[in-house]
């Protein structure tokens, strides 16, 4: 994030928000998982999509598109899963 000092900024913001509402510190808290999901979720789905921007004119992708195997038995599942994926598009 050298050549983009905005972004090095919200990253470290949401890590340090990230470490603030770490759950492990309060565990059972119902109050502070909610606030987990509505503030700081969006935030690195946020960060997760400017990634992904940032890297479309480079070869990189932001997760892995690694295969992996399926289980015995679901590979015709799973072949018509993305079957129906591919049409919806």
């Amino acid at each position: 994030m050298q050549d983009n000092p905005e972004m090095a900024r919200q990253i470290e913001e949401t890590l340090r928000e990230v470490q603030r509402w770490d759950p492990s510190k309060h565990p059972g808290n119902e109050e502070l998982i909610e606030r987990i999901r509505t503030q700081v979720l969006p935030n690195i789905e946020q960060l997760e999509l400017q990634l992904r921007r940032k890297l479309e004119g480079k070869d990189g992708q932001v997760r892995s598109s690694a295969a992996e195997r399926v289980p015995q038995g679901y590979g015709d599942a799973v072949a018509e899963y993305f079957r129906k994926l591919s049409k919806s598009k």
